[in-house]
């Protein structure tokens, strides 16, 4: 019960941040960041964000996984380590659809770099 609280403090705390800073390792062993809007949070504290296919970060996460995720917003803060993966499912990109990004993505939600 006790690990239940946690895990619902923790996703009620996540769903409270619209952005987030996804450090990633570059292949000279830098660390890069960069803000990312929070497209979902899953009910396993999964964080979900669209990315473009060729950026930088993309070819980093290929070469290696493991990220940081901070989130930050006036006093309160999260950080996160674990595992990136790209998922290129049409129908998630279609449900998580933002006006918004398209001004990375010009071809909308059916924008092939999308991801």
């Amino acid at each position: 019960r006790r690990e239940d609280d946690r895990r619902e403090h923790l996703l009620s705390l996540l769903r409270e941040f619209r952005t987030a800073m996804l450090v990633t390792h570059a292949e000279d062993g830098d660390l890069r960041s960069r803000p990312l809007e929070v497209a979902e949070v899953r009910e396993d504290a999964t964080l979900v964000f669209a990315t473009g296919l060729d950026t930088p970060k993309v070819a980093e996460l290929e070469d290696d996984a493991r990220v940081n995720v901070v989130l930050q917003d006036g006093k309160r803060f999260l950080s996160l380590s674990g595992r990136a993966r790209l998922v290129r499912e049409r129908g998630m990109i279609e449900r998580l659809w933002s006006e918004p990004w398209r001004v990375w993505f010009p071809g909308g939600k059916d924008d092939p770099s999308l991801v």
